[in-house]
């Protein structure tokens, strides 16, 4: 799964925003396009699932604009 780009979406004020996670060397790292804007959000996995933690990124982005 290393290196590989996945899609991730989590909906927000009746809104579903849409992006891609890639992890590399236990850094997760997650893309988005928002607002006309590229958004990007990086931290290290841990022990959770990368899917969760790659839509607990995108709603920290999301709930940032």
């Amino acid at each position: 799964m290393s290196g590989s780009r996945r899609e991730v979406e989590v909906e927000h004020n009746g809104k579903t925003y849409k992006g891609e996670w890639t992890l590399h060397r236990k850094m997760i790292t997650v893309r988005c396009w928002i607002n006309d804007a590229n958004k990007e959000k990086t931290t290290q996995l841990g022990g959770m699932p990368p899917k969760a933690l790659a839509q607990i990124l995108l709603r920290e982005i999301v709930d940032g604009i």
